[in-house]
């Protein structure tokens, strides 16, 4: 690892005592944006591959993707099933190939990212992160596997069942006011009290690398499925020998679909894809009324999002960082933003047609997945006709730590998803 500079050492002491001793409001985006990443950096940004200093701002390239993978099948993770449906097939008029992360332990993706950081940590070494839910969740158990103890900061609002599940794994739960600032004081306060290493959700590149296995994964399982049965995409390209694309350089799946919160997921999705396949089209998925990936996208810098606006898919109301935004901006090539009443009903839709109780941070994937704006997106795209109707896309559904009780309501007022028709037309 890397030593930090005399500088940043100075801020960050300087920003360390600002927050513990309360003096950090007037200046409480610069404080804490020094201090994270000076956090980040003790946490073990240095146990990255070098190789990402050759790529820029990347802090994550493919190598350190495929080196995750072997550390958390090492802590008991496996492989999530790849579901697919031809009711869905013909409704998006492309073939879907499903990741299924709701069947990864405590229930998302995030579970990836977390051991992985978990794993390259000195033992005994304390963590500490602040989550809602499912990277409190993934933490706790991470930090079980590999015996070190962890103190996760919650919001207050935080579901009680996730609250459970957390203090379930033995991890410290401490609750706090629902806002970032009040999730970032408590949480450095913690990192300072028990000398712990802070392990953000989004932001530290080892998490990034772990949750970039899910593409890895998607890619070798599809080329399975795709080994072990006929072909059947564009039957008339098939039969008269022209190729559809080019085979000896395509990829498993042409389009990857993931959604969008804090960007961990889909900047290591996309690290390890376009390392591979720069021609693969990789597409991010956030809610319209949390668009501050999309809006960061057109403005060409970080954006956020208005004090007070929500989404149903609370899994994806956390913004882009700086780790983040540099491979989101570089190797995201678009996101589209559906609607509430979109995202309601194609979640309603996974769970009546492919009994996938999938939490509706998913049901955004598949919202845009089915989308007549995705249509035109692929459309542009490829051009040819051949080519356009043997297109494979893969849609990550995150997660299912969806409470039922709560979310059935809306499930059930939310519009009928009409057969044979997309979303938005």
């Amino acid at each position: 690892m890397s030593l930090l500079p005399l500088p940043v050492l100075l801020l960050e002491c300087v920003g360390r005592w600002m927050v513990c001793s309360g003096q950090w409001w007037p200046v409480s985006p610069l404080v804490l944006s020094v201090l994270l990443l000076c956090l980040l950096v003790r946490a073990g940004t240095g146990t990255v591959s070098m190789a990402a200093e050759g790529q820029g701002a990347h802090c994550v390239v493919a190598e350190d993707v495929t080196a995750a993978l072997d550390r958390i099948r090492a802590l008991g993770l496996k492989p999530t099933p790849v579901h697919t449906s031809a009711t869905m097939d013909s409704l998006a008029g492309n073939h879907l190939f499903f990741k299924c992360e709701l069947f990864q332990k405590t229930g998302s993706f995030k579970a990836r990212g977390a051991s992985n950081a978990c794993s390259l940590l000195p033992a005994g070494v304390a963590v500490v992160t602040h989550s809602s839910g499912n990277h409190a969740q993934a933490l706790a158990f991470a930090a079980a596997a590999t015996g070190r103890a962890a103190a996760i900061v919650m919001p207050k609002t935080a579901p009680l069942p996730k609250q459970q599940a957390t203090r379930g794994y033995g991890a410290e739960v401490s609750l706090c006011e629902p806002t970032n600032e009040a999730r970032a004081k408590a949480a450095a306060k913690l990192v300072e009290d028990m000398g712990a290493e802070l392990i953000h959700p989004s932001e530290h590149p080892n998490v990034i690398a772990g949750q970039g296995t899910v593409a890895l994964e998607l890619l070798e399982q599809v080329a399975d499925l795709l080994a072990a049965r006929p072909r059947d995409d564009a039957p008339e390209a098939v039969a008269s020998k022209k190729p559809r694309l080019d085979e000896a350089s395509r990829p498993p799946i042409d389009v990857l679909v993931a959604p969008v919160g804090g960007g961990g997921l889909i900047s290591g999705c996309a690290a390890y894809c376009k390392h591979h396949w720069p021609a693969m089209l990789v597409v991010g998925a956030e809610p319209e009324a949390m668009d501050d990936a999309s809006r960061s996208k057109e403005a060409g810098s970080i954006q956020s999002n208005p004090a007070g606006k929500t989404t149903v898919a609370d899994g994806l109301k956390t913004q882009l960082g700086p780790n983040t935004w540099p491979v989101v901006r570089d190797l995201v090539d678009n996101i589209l933003c559906p609607r509430e009443e979109d995202i309601l009903s194609a979640t309603a839709l996974v769970w009546s047609r492919m009994k996938l109780q999938i939490e509706p941070s998913a049901g955004v994937g598949v919202a845009v997945a089915l989308s007549s704006e995705f249509r035109r997106l692929l459309d542009s795209k490829f051009p040819d006709p051949q080519v356009r109707a043997s297109l494979r896309i893969g849609v990550v559904l995150c997660g299912g730590n969806a409470d039922p009780v709560k979310l059935a309501p809306h499930l059930a007022s939310a519009p009928p998803f009409p057969e044979g028709a997309l979303v938005n037309e």
